[in-house]
């Protein structure tokens, strides 16, 4: 990336739009998927399918983000949230372009603008879970029709890791003997267990693989964390499952039905390695892995085969 004090001035007018947001998210340090995020909000603005701003970067004037804003604001099919995120981004756009170029400012409406009353409800799947059934549907026909996004969704369902710690797992921290995956968590290390079948799936699985990450889109790159439910919502499209499940619902899916089963709080905490102020800790750092896997096949909804 150049540097700012050597390139001498910079000029938006010589830039394409595309050139633009492309500089704008090579200096936007964030996780990928933010980056994301904000490529496909930046389409709001500028794609014909949505508001069309067909005029370069550098002529963007107070009146057409008024209009932009008013084009959120009378959207009925994008929730509040939503709408106030893709504002955000688009003004946090022009503050970049407003430093790094010398020839370009523009007033962002602050205080004249107010969003109206009554927008789409935000949808929401917190509350959603899955039946055993629905999950067998689900990776019924990802064995059928994409193996290695059933390789990805059987993990899902059967340990309820997060989609963050999945993308992150590589092929030397999965333990086939004792039948574990250690990845990084949102608070450091952690360790997941998986079926019998699971095992075996994977040891023929990593058996091909010459690569470090386990999990690689299209065998070059690690994939982004909105691949996964871009990709389910399709799947679900196809067999028919109305509900709005994501990558999260898996793992709500697995503590509901070991609750189910009558599996404590204590041990579903300890296999989707939630934080456990509450119960003795020192008792469960003590457990070996064979300890831990007795504790995953008692209470493993799917079964091992």
């Amino acid at each position: 990336m150049e540097s700012l004090n050597k390139v001498g001035l910079k000029y938006l007018k010589n830039y394409s739009n595309d050139e633009v947001v492309g500089i704008y998210l090579r200096y936007y340090r964030y996780s990928k998927s933010s980056v994301e995020t904000r490529k496909h909000s930046l389409k709001y603005f500028f794609d014909k399918l949505y508001f069309g701003y067909d005029k370069t970067v550098s002529d963007i004037s107070k009146y057409d983000l008024l209009e932009y804003f008013d084009y959120l604001n009378n959207k009925d099919d994008i929730s509040l949230i939503t709408k106030e995120n893709k504002w955000k981004i688009i003004r946090g756009f022009l503050r970049f372009c407003m430093e790094y170029f010398d020839d370009f400012f523009v007033v962002v409406p602050k205080y004249i603008i107010k969003w109206k009353s009554i927008h789409k409800e935000s949808g929401s799947n917190k509350e959603v879970v899955l039946t055993k059934m629905e999950v067998e549907r689900i990776l019924y026909w990802l064995k059928k029709n994409d193996y290695q996004y059933y390789i990805i969704f059987r993990l899902f369902a059967e340990t309820g890791m997060r989609k963050g710690e999945l993308i992150k797992i590589i092929c030397k921290n999965v333990d086939l003997e004792k039948r574990s995956i250690k990845t990084l968590g949102k608070s450091g290390r952690v360790v997941y267990y998986m079926s019998i079948e699971m095992r075996d799936i994977l040891a023929e699985y990593i058996g091909k693989r010459e690569r470090t990450v386990l999990f690689s889109f299209h065998g070059m790159k690690r994939y982004s964390s909105r691949a996964f439910n871009l990709y389910l919502k399709r799947v679900l499209g196809r067999i028919g499952i109305e509900k709005n499940v994501t990558c999260k619902t898996f793992r709500s899916t697995i503590n509901t039905l070991r609750k189910l089963m009558g599996c404590p709080l204590e041990e579903r905490k300890l296999l989707l390695n939630h934080k456990m102020m509450d119960v003795n800790t020192n008792y469960y750092v003590k457990l070996t892995y064979v300890e831990y896997l007795r504790i995953y096949d008692k209470w493993n909804p799917f079964g091992n085969g």
